[in-house]
């Protein structure tokens, strides 16, 4: 992706996902049909087996051997994440997956630009394993992204800018929206509409406030809980509908006034609305694999499911046509045919940068070639990413403290005022300016909350400076200590010397006097 306005290419990443019994080959790169040199990045390689390139009925070119006759079909993507064997040198787990993209990924969206996640490919192609990733086993892409956005807010708290994040979970099921945040015997079908600035969104659905990650990872199960899924033929627990799941997240930045210290918040600079979908496809169906010929419902779900996923697959042909060096006519984007399009608009060629992961199986060749065949497609789409950025009025930011103590004051009155009269049942302009008001208060409130916070990390952070200067203390007094117990036990070897040198004298100066008086002769 180049650059951080304007035109932005659809990251393309492809994951061939792990060899599973009901593929018929033994774990083995030499067996599957996909390989991603460790050398080159971004590269994979479809071989094309054997009795389809000898197969006389197989007559179109996309199964023949290419040009150079060796039987494989080579593409280059943005990323190429081969999971298909763990003994390979080249595998990658789900943890390793999302340190390659995520960091970036929470940067751009903290930079106030739009995000999409997008995963797509054939039922069991490991699809909600990338996305969801497995309680047993491991985190998904979801989860581990959540993890972080919500680590990076409590990080930014100290440079006074207060975010906040909110959680909406909708699954598309027979071209209809459901709120998966609400009880399924509740009415919790919502109406696509359009904002003239949001884009297309689904009326009515349950917004939740994200403080810790265990709100979110609750929320999220008990949606997958709610989900649609049935056992098929090719996979015991395949989704029946479109999941998103989207993250929303508004910084508020705030700088300090003249006049006021370091420690205060001060007043609202600008703010920053950004939000990023992580989008957890239904996979394509064929009858022939699904074997649902006698359940009316399941047939009906895949029908649907191909027929949403078909719209998309336009979409993107007309995209890409679109963006071609020369187009020999601008084509118009159906978007409007499938709710699943629709609301995808902005992510597809709007306001966003998308990414969108392609899962593939590493035995079924020609499900894989119709996956990679589209993904080279997408490589060639461009969205126009933009930072979401609000300058606010910074007038309040030149009152006094008491221009403010006065406006308090006065809203007080107006609160008094409006209390008065709810009454009464014409409450007309009374009640849009007491709206107004309400609004008005609960951002004040907001404020106060993050000053709460804001208060709070400058305590801790003063709080680890002074358990860091008492370890420093206790350890100069440690070095003291030791320093003086040396200096005591130099001194007391220098007096014990001294006194030793004393009684040394004191005997060489009587040797000397005896020896000066000795007469020998006196002896002979």
């Amino acid at each position: 992706m180049e650059g951080d306005d304007g035109n932005t290419k659809v990251k393309v990443i492809a994951r061939v996902r792990p060899i599973l019994t009901q593929d018929g080959i033994s774990s083995g790169e030499e067996e599957c049909l996909v390989k991603m040199p460790l050398e080159e990045p971004g590269k994979t390689i479809l071989r094309i087996p054997t009795h389809i390139n000898q197969n006389p009925y197989k007559a179109s070119a996309q199964y023949k051997k290419d040009s150079s006759g060796s039987g494989l079909k080579e593409y280059w993507f943005d990323q190429a994440v081969f999971s298909a064997d763990v003994s390979s040198d080249s595998y990658m787990e789900n943890q390793s997956f999302y340190r390659s993209i995520g960091p970036e990924v929470v940067d751009d969206l903290y930079k106030g630009f739009n995000m999409c996640i997008l995963a797509y490919g054939q039922t069991g192609t490991g699809k909600t394993f990338t996305m969801m990733g497995h309680d047993a086993e491991q985190d998904g892409i979801i989860p581990m992204l959540a993890r972080d956005i919500l680590q990076r807010r409590d990080q930014l708290v100290l440079q006074r800018i207060n975010s906040e994040v909110s959680m909406t979970y909708v699954e598309l099921y027979n071209e209809q929206a459901r709120d998966l945040l609400t009880d399924q015997h509740g009415d919790n079908k919502g109406r696509v509409r359009e904002h003239p600035v949001r884009g297309p969104y689904v009326e009515g659905l349950r917004e939740i406030q994200v403080n810790e990650f265990e709100d979110f990872m609750t929320a999220l199960k008990e949606g997958n809980a709610r989900r649609s899924t049935a056992a098929t033929g090719s996979n015991k627990n395949s989704s029946r509908s479109h999941a998103i799941v989207t993250l929303a997240l508004k910084q508020t930045r705030f700088g300090p006034s003249r006049g006021k210290t370091g420690d205060e918040i001060g007043y609202a600079k600008e703010q920053l609305v950004s939000n990023i979908k992580l989008v957890d496809l239904a996979g394509s169906e064929r009858m022939a694999k699904t074997k649902l010929y006698s359940q009316q419902s399941r047939m009906k779900e895949g029908t649907l499911i191909n027929q949403s996923l078909s719209v998309l697959g336009r979409c993107i042909n007309l995209l890409s046509q679109n963006t071609s060096n020369k187009p020999s006519k601008m084509h118009v984007i159906p978007y409007r045919e499938s709710v699943l399009t629709y609301l995808l608009k902005e992510n597809l060629a709007g306001n966003s940068k998308s990414y969108m992961i392609f899962c593939i199986s590493p035995s079924d060749f020609e499900e894989t070639l119709h996956t990679l065949n589209y993904a080279n497609q997408v490589k060639s789409i461009k969205t126009s990413a933009r930072t979401n950025v609000v300058q606010l009025d910074l007038a309040s930011a030149s009152e006094d403290g008491a221009q403010k103590d006065q406006l308090i004051e006065s809203l007080r009155s107006e609160i008094d005022l409006i209390s008065s009269k709810l009454a009464d049942t014409t409450l007309s302009s009374e009640q849009s300016y007491a709206d107004t008001l309400v609004s008005y208060l609960e951002a004040e409130l907001g404020k106060l909350k993050f000053e709460n916070r804001f208060v709070k990390s400058i305590i801790a952070q003063k709080e680890d400076l002074i358990l860091e200067l008492k370890s420093h203390m206790r350890y100069i007094d440690q070095d003291a200590s030791s320093s003086i117990e040396k200096a005591g036990a130099m001194l007391s070897k220098s007096h014990f010397m001294h006194t030793l040198m004393t009684k040394t004298q004191a005997e060489l100066t009587t040797i000397d006097r005896n020896l000066a008086s000795f007469d020998p002769s006196k002896i002979l």
